[in-house]
């Protein structure tokens, strides 16, 4: 295909951040429009699932999936040494996760399309976990391996979520909470090994005399791992309140004090690294809000909003803006639109979270969902040529 020649396709990046951009605008005005009666996708009202439900996947395995895509599918290649994705596979990917939002918002109800899509959007994560794991494996990065495990058990979560609810009707509300430990735990990964090296960088060159300060311990990153894992496995399986609330302090310490040793305040310059640095402290707040939440009786939503709109929008939003200006050989800096939409974003979380424990009246929510749309439609907008031109 002619098309697949264009620059556009020479890089994973390119495609699935585009996505990533327009996936957090448009759907959420879709979230937003049912949320006010004005739109009921058919898919609603077919369902046995709830509309709620079916906003958490979409922003976990559409948004959030997209982004992950994207950033390992670009990543990969550098850790292992293996040749990028080939642009026909690349463009078949992005089909499967176009055509897997297709039956969450089309407006007609029909068995087929829904089924379809289903397939194909179960399709997506198969596609990359099997990518990820010939290139990883090719290679015996062992140190990647845990990708491998945890892009499967996505697949698999996606998969009980689409059509596990005819066997087990909490299902897909049981997935959707483990697709989101997905999430945490592979942005927890991910944040570790880039925000302090880039970090560290940045201070060397530009406050040397600050660089001593940014430090790093590889047993607090395997600790980190180990308790979040261990406090998303007591939050999901055992569901203990008072237990789930001590490991979730645990939880939240640790990586309050691995944020802290990052010395993010030495960056506050350089927009394109203090958001770094707000969007990994949203997720020990996060956890310690889902923590408390039953045992000091305040609602969950807190710490769910938390962990999505503050952590996994924060980060992806950070992590995109970047990875585009690097890999497409622009300079590392922010311009002053993109500014603006890491500033938007950061109050759409704290205004979300600020609804959810009481603190905001209820018009918060639309409020909050348009600050999102803003951020992220400056985002697309700002990026869509340096997404789709030649690289400098």
């Amino acid at each position: 295909m002619k098309m697949l020649t264009h620059v556009f396709w020479s890089q994973p990046y390119r495609p699935l951040f585009m996505l990533v951009g327009l996936y957090a605008v448009f759907g959420m005005l879709g979230w937003t429009f049912f949320f006010t009666g004005l739109w009921l996708p058919g898919s609603f009202t077919q369902s046995a699932i709830s509309p709620t439900l079916w906003h958490a996947h979409e922003m976990i395995f559409g948004f959030a999936g997209a982004a992950i895509g994207g950033f390992l599918l670009t990543a990969v290649p550098n850790w292992t040494g293996v040749r990028s994705i080939a642009p026909n596979q690349l463009f078949v990917l992005v089909t499967l996760w176009l055509l897997g939002r297709v039956g969450v918002w089309s407006p007609v109800a029909n068995e087929f399309i829904s089924i379809v899509s289903a397939i194909a959007d179960i399709g997506f994560f198969l596609g990359l976990c099997l990518w990820v794991s010939h290139a990883i494996s090719a290679s015996k990065n062992k140190r990647n391996f845990g990708f491998i495990a945890l892009l499967l058990l996505l697949t698999l979560l996606n998969t009980v979520f689409h059509f596990g609810s005819e066997v087990f009707s909490s299902a897909p509300s049981f997935t959707i909470y483990a697709g989101l430990s997905m999430v945490m735990i592979i942005i927890n990964i991910i944040a570790g090994r880039i925000i302090p090296m880039f970090s560290a960088n940045w201070v060397r060159q530009n406050v040397p005399q600050y660089s001593h300060r940014q430090r790093q311990k590889p047993w607090l990153d395997n600790a980190s791992h180990a308790i979040l894992i261990t406090f998303l496995v007591v939050m999901n399986i055992l569901n203990i309140p008072l237990l789930t609330a001590i490991v979730g302090v645990a939880a939240a310490a640790t990586l309050y004090y691995r944020w802290w040793l990052w010395r993010g305040w030495d960056t506050r310059t350089e927009p394109l690294l203090w958001i770094l640095h707000i969007g990994y402290f949203w997720l020990p707040t996060g956890i310690l809000l889902t923590a408390l939440a039953p045992v000091l009786d305040f609602s969950t939503s807190a710490g769910i909003h938390a962990l999505t709109t503050g952590a996994i929008g924060t980060l992806i939003l950070a992590v995109t803006s970047r990875v585009a200006l690097g890999h497409s050989g622009r300079a590392l800096t922010s311009r002053p639109a993109l500014t603006a939409a890491y500033i938007l974003l950061t109050c759409a979380a704290i205004l979300r979270v600020a609804v959810a424990l009481s603190l905001f009246p209820a018009f918060g929510l639309h409020l909050a969902a348009t600050l999102w749309m803003l951020a992220f439609g400056i985002f697309t907008i700002t990026y869509w040529p340096i997404l789709t031109q030649p690289r400098i």
